[in-house]
């Protein structure tokens, strides 16, 4: 599964390797597509945040790419959210 991982109406966008944070845009241009193992990494570390009161979590999407073709194309996203366990 590819996605598209969204918090609070701004897209994940990649890392800062040196503050050792995760990155997240407006713009959905700059929107990174990540696999399976990268969204739960994500969730779990917004879960933490969230838990610790660093975050308000207001919203939390995770958008599937492509569909019935293998494109992971930004424009190819389904609307919905897709279930993700936490694990």
């Amino acid at each position: 599964m590819k996605a598209i991982v969204v918090l609070n109406g701004q897209f994940y966008s990649g890392e800062n390797a040196e503050d050792n944070m995760l990155m997240f845009d407006n713009d959905r241009k700059n929107a990174i597509v990540v696999d399976e193992r990268r969204v739960r990494f994500i969730a779990q570390s917004i879960l933490r945040w969230f838990m610790g009161g660093t975050i308000e979590l207001k919203r939390l999407e995770i958008l599937e790419v492509g569909g019935k073709e293998k494109c992971a194309n930004v424009v190819n996203a389904k609307p919905g959210p897709v279930s993700a366990r936490i694990v």
